[in-house]
């Protein structure tokens, strides 16, 4: 469904971008062999020594800290698609681009392990010893299958637009470039361990019996959780579409075409995933019918 880069030239650390890879910001036109600063195609100025230091703060993690760079990164990337799409045409690293989205990935599952462990606490009390243990060995193989499985999943989901950054029209280097900056556009799903947050605060307030105004908190709390999720949730498509459509100067029908088969994919990674444990059901329920 991805692919790696052809070669990992894609990590480009030349200093200076050559005039073999100089592309206009706006318009994509190739400004090989021009010494113009303004692209003839549609006028933009063209800054070369600007194009030369990557703006992603991530891909400074080294000098300004890990926390703070991924942190920063994060709202670029949510706010700001437009000026991070513009990094295309900037030195970036493909090694840094996987790193970010395999961090994000690992927090977005912490966060729903937690919850589903939470969840299982209360109906999953596992006896293994005593009649019906090896039920309960192969329940509890199944549930860690079915949560550890979860984090190749989201992997998947967050690689499954790969494909459409790379366009037989553009060059290897180019192609790289745009499937490292793909693999930032997970960036906002980082952040759903603030509604998990703001649900348990209200776990919290609901367990004391609160009564009036931090009744009303709780409520409001419960409320903000959700528009939360569906804020990242939405965020998360759009910034994909976007960064598609701008990277590789997609037209209109291809960047529809995307929009509309990108949720299938995503649901093709889940339904994946979800084979492992199924798989290992299916093998239970064969062992046990021979007891």
């Amino acid at each position: 469904m991805t692919q790696r880069p052809a070669q990992d030239s894609a990590t480009t650390t030349t200093p200076v971008p050559d005039a073999e890879s100089l592309i206009c910001p706006a318009c994509g036109y190739d400004l090989r062999g021009i010494a113009s600063d303004k692209c003839p195609e549609c006028g933009q100025p063209i800054d070369r020594s600007e194009l030369s230091v990557c703006r992603i703060p991530w891909e400074h993690h080294r000098e300004i800290g890990r926390l703070r760079a991924f942190w920063r990164t994060t709202r670029m990337v949510m706010f700001h698609p437009r000026k991070f799409a513009e990094e295309m045409n900037r030195p970036l690293t493909y090694e840094s681009a996987r790193a970010f989205q395999i961090i994000t990935v690992t927090l977005v599952w912490l966060v729903i392990a937690a919850w589903i462990a939470y969840a299982g606490s209360f109906e999953f009390r596992p006896k293994f010893r005593g009649p019906g243990a090896l039920g309960w060995v192969l329940e509890t193989v199944i549930f860690a299958a079915a949560v550890l499985s979860m984090w190749p999943m989201l992997l998947m989901i967050t690689r499954a637009a790969t494909y459409w950054f790379q366009p037989a029209h553009m060059s290897i280097e180019r192609q790289n470039r745009a499937i490292a900056l793909s693999y930032y556009a997970c960036a906002s799903l980082a952040w759903l361990w603030l509604p998990s947050a703001m649900v348990v605060m209200f776990m919290v307030i609901d367990s004391l019996g609160a009564r009036g105004f931090l009744e009303q908190v709780s409520l409001v709390l419960t409320i903000l959780a959700e528009l939360v999720v569906l804020f990242i949730l939405i965020d998360w498509y759009f910034v994909t579409v976007y960064l598609m459509k701008a990277t590789t100067h997609a037209g209109g029908g291809r960047t529809f075409a995307m929009a509309i088969t990108l949720p299938f994919l995503w649901l093709l990674c889940v339904v994946i995933a979800a084979a492992i444990p199924a798989l290992l059901a299916f093998g239970s329920l064969i062992v046990l019918s021979f007891r």
